[in-house]
This record gives C-alpha cells, structure tokens and sequence, in this order.
C-alpha cells in the first residue's frame, strides 16, 4: 500500500513543515498505572504515544499478564483469560494514550498485574515494548509492598504465635509472633489475650477459653499490642496451677486507603500443651500444664481409717476397692492443682508381721493401672487433686503400704497410708497369720457355733496345730480341747443341723474344711465328727490327736 502522504510538510501529529520519515519506530513514553490495588478494583494504563517523525496514528497492541511477586525479574508470565486483559487502540473504542480499565479478579490477588504495550503506527511499523507492573509502580494505591492485589477485606495476618517462659506458678510467660501485612500501609494495632484453656461446653454459663471470647475485645485499648511481635507478658498465678494456658490473638490494622476502616485478619491461638511439644515452654508438667508449687497434702479415704493393731489403716475386703484422694493444699488450705506426685506401692505384710513380700494391690490412677513394678509419676489436677482406686484381688490377707510424695525437687514431702485387703479364710484376730473376716459365730436354732479357735489363741502348748489356707488352728486330743470350750460342743445331730441349713461353711463363712468333734459318743473312747464342707460323718478315738472343735457360745 503507498501511503499518499509520505513526503508532506504536514501531518497528523507533527509540526508543520515537519519532513515525515515512513520508516521512522514509535515508542511508549510515560507509562504508567493507576488504581487501587485491591480485588474488584479497577487498573487503568497511562502513556503518551511518541511518532519520531513518524507516522502519527497509534495503533499500539496491549496484552495484561500475571506474575507471582517472586517472578517479577525475569520469571514466568501468566496468560489472562478476561477479555478486558488484551486489546489494540483504534481510535475510536480504544483511545491513544488511555488503556480500558482491567477489572482485578479473585485469580489476581496475590499476584502483580503487568502490561506490555507493543507500539505500533498506522503504516505498521513497531517499536519496542514498553512494559510496567504493579510492583514498579509506587504512585498506586494499596495492595503488598511488594506490589500484589489483594483482598481488602481480608486483614492481616499472624504467624509463628509462640509462648515462651517457664510453666510454673509464679513465673511470666511471654508470647511472640510476626505481623504479615495484607496491605502496604497495615499497621499492626493487633489484639491479645492471655487465659486459661477451658473444654468446650454446651453449658452457657461455663467459662471459656480465650480464643472464645478474643472477638469481643478487639477495640478495648487494654489488649492492644504496643510493641509489634511481642505480646505483653502472663504473670502465673495459683489458679493457673494444673491448666493449660492459651494465648490468642487478632490481626487488626487500619485500612488508610479506606477511610481508616478498622481490618480484623483471622485469628489464630497456641496454648502450653503445643509449646511444650515444641521445647518453647520448659519447667511444667510433661502435658504442658502449669506445675503447682503446694506446702503440704492431705490423704483421705472413702472408707474410714480403723486401728490395725497399734496404727491406722483403710481395711476392706479383698473383693472391694479403696479411694484415696490426695488433696494438695498451700499454708491457710488453699488447694493447689498442678502439683507432681508420685505413687508407688511399697512391700506387703501379713498381720503377724513375718517377712515382707512383694504388694499384689493394683492402682488404677486416671485409667492406668500401676502395680508393684510401676510407679504413677503424674500431677493433681486443675483442683489439687487426685484419686487413687486401690484393689487387691490377689490379697492373701496382705497390709500394703501406698508411699505418695509431692514435688519433684530436692525435700519433696512424702507420706504413707496403709490400706488391708482381708480374706475370707483368716479370723479377724490379732493371732492370725494373716488379715482376714472369716465369720465368727453362726446360729441355728437356739445354738450359737464358734469357728475354730486359731493355735495361738489358746496356747501353742496345748495341742498341736492344724494347718489351712496359711493359718494354723487348734488340734489335740479330746480332753484337752473340750477344757478350751466353756459351754462345751453341740452334739452331731444338731451339728448336723448346722450344715443342712447353712450348707459349705468353707465357701459361706470362711471355716475350714475340717472334721469337727461333736458331743455324741460313737461308743466307749469314741465321739462322732462331721465335716461341715460336705455333711460327711466318722468318728474318732478320745486319744487321738486330730480332735478340732466348734465351741458352743
């Protein structure tokens, strides 16, 4: 095509008498952007169109791309999809010198916008791109200080919430965090809160921890940072003895773009037990709760202490559990929760205090079970305390001594209760071998049985012993036991009567399963026995030795 006005003195966009050269590049001069680097937000592209004495008429192309704030010098360029993204100036739709406003899009934000502008004249000729970015830009509104979009409506942002310090009534606990703006122009105004961390709870009026309630303190000066990354210091008190402690907070910074609209980030919480974990708290309970510093405990038990032949002990019997309660308290009786305890089962003994043996109780302490072998190494709780159950299925007849001591520093206090798990098959006598609640007298009809008098409680020099579930009972020849029974012993047939109606007295009572001597004579030099286990009658010579009884009342 021959352009009719090459070589004339005059033409659209230059001076008169200007010589025009058709071969002559335009350029791109003073590009610039405009806007407000927010989402849904308009960028607008300014320039001015230089000819160089070329031709005048701006035909210049445009295209829009994205790029990750990273790639700004020379990394990858992302396409955009949006029509409004690319366009040629015709004069008409498009204007010289002013690129249509490119909406900002949900894929924009965190990205730089960039536009390229190739310029172009009306005979076709192209000169070399002229291109700028949001991130080269400083005359634009918000957005990153790096020159991203963003969501105004989005906030700041906190990371790294970290508490420091030592868990441990009495000390501080501090916090530190890093401010990360959404907008250039955040200032961190950012809101704290220190507290304890409570369960949740459908109950209303429960307490609530301080993620729960942060929202309502957002413009309450008196939990506002003063210094950026550094949340104001926790002072542990005796409440916080046994809990978990948890630090809160809100980004929040003025939107100077927007009116000084006050923009709240998400808020974020850390507590001990994540800290513990990270090595960031030291000095607490291994679950990352405060430890409790007490003067002094007190051990109580459901059931009452009795007198165990000269000292205080907890007795029931073996089938049967003990709860202990551990109470650790400060100088006036102020519980204190947190507090390290440590229990420990130590050796057992029987009631006639021969060679210690290994404890067969069982402590069942917060769902765990600790033996012999095991020691509980824990804390009161948030209250100052803690419940042992006791239990001995095993128990021969055992006393066992439950060694407790509080605090895990040099002096730490400690203490014993005694606890006695009794069986069946030992008299409650303080004779016995071992501690026992064998029954001591049944009654049938207008007789009252005794069970069977243990050897030492008539005098080891009166007759020879009998030897049952570890206890050894009076045995002898006739004369000398009948002398043992002030009202003398039932005859068989009443005796008789006795295991009809009450059936295995082993199993019932405790008894053992001996041939009891009646009061009926078989024949000369004899009397008739029968065994109170299964009803099973003999008879047995005045002489012999094997004669067991059961005193009348």
């Amino acid at each position: 095509m021959t352009d009719t006005d090459i070589n004339k003195t005059t033409a659209k966009g230059a001076k008169p008498g200007t010589v025009l050269d058709p071969a002559a590049k335009p350029s791109i001069d003073d590009l610039l952007l405009e806007g407000k680097l927010y989402l849904n937000e308009t960028l607008t592209a300014k320039y001015a169109f230089n000819a160089h004495n070329g031709n005048a008429t701006d035909k210049s192309p445009y295209v829009w791309k994205r790029l990750r704030p990273e790639d700004k010098d020379g990394g990858p360029r992302e396409e955009v999809s949006d029509p409004e993204a690319r366009g040629t100036v015709d004069g008409k739709n498009i204007l010289s010198g002013a690129i249509p406003s490119y909406t900002l899009g949900k894929d924009d934000t965190g990205r730089l916008l960039e536009i390229t502008i190739t310029p172009k004249n009306g005979l076709g000729e192209t000169g070399t791109d002229a291109v700028i970015n949001t991130g080269q830009d400083h005359t634009l509104i918000g957005g990153t200080a790096d020159g991203a979009i963003i969501d105004p409506n989005r906030g700041p942002i906190i990371e790294g919430l970290t508490i420091n310090g030592t868990l441990e009534m009495g000390q501080a606990l501090t916090g530190s965090y890093i401010f990360k703006q959404n907008d250039k122009d955040d200032v961190d105004n950012s809101v704290y809160l220190w507290g304890i961390q409570y369960p949740d709870s459908d109950d209303p009026t429960a307490p609530t921890s301080p993620e729960k309630r942060i929202s309502d303190l957002v413009d309450d000066p008196d939990h506002h940072i003063r210094a950026s990354g550094t949340v104001p210091p926790y002072n542990l008190k005796p409440e916080d003895s046994g809990r978990i402690i948890q630090l809160a907070m809100v980004p929040r910074s003025p939107l100077k773009s927007g009116n000084n609209k006050m923009m709240l980030g998400e808020s974020v919480a850390t507590d001990t037990v994540q800290e513990a974990k990270k090595s960031n708290v030291t000095g607490g309970n291994p679950d990352g709760t405060v430890k409790g510093i007490a003067d002094d405990f007190t051990i109580t038990s459901e059931t009452p202490e009795k007198d165990a032949d000269g000292s205080m002990a907890v007795k029931v019997e073996k089938d049967k559990a003990i709860i202990l309660t551990i109470n650790t308290i400060k100088t006036g009786g102020q519980y204190v929760g947190g507090v390290p305890i440590e229990v420990k089962l130590d050796k057992a003994m029987g009631r006639a205090k021969k060679d210690k043996i290994d404890a067969t109780a069982q402590l069942k302490i917060n769902g765990e079970t600790y033996t012999k072998d095991k020691s509980y190494i824990g804390r009161t709780d948030q209250d100052g305390k803690l419940v042992i159950e006791v239990t001995d299925q095993s128990s021969i007849g055992l006393k066992t001594p439950v060694s407790i001591t509080m605090g895990d520093k040099p002096g730490a206090k400690e203490k014993t209760q005694d606890v006695i798990f009794t069986v069946i098959t030992s008299p409650d006598s303080n004779k016995a071998n071992y501690w026992g609640h064998m029954t001591e007298e049944v009654t049938t009809g207008n007789i009252v049985f005794k069970r069977p008098a243990l050897l030492k409680e008539i005098g080891e020099e009166n007759g020879k012993g009998a030897n049952r579930e570890r206890e050894t009972y009076a045995e002898g020849i006739w004369s000398n036991m009948i002398r043992h029974c002030t009202n003398g012993v039932a005859t068989l047939e009443k005796t008789k009567e006795l295991w009809r109606i009450e059936g295995n007295m082993y199993v019932k009572y405790g008894w053992p399963d001996f041939m009891y001597t009646t009061d009926t004579i078989h024949s000369s030099g004899y009397h008739s026995r029968i065994r109170l286990l299964d009803g099973r009658e003999d008879y047995i010579s005045d002489s012999s030795e094997l004669h067991i009884l059961s005193c009348k009342k």
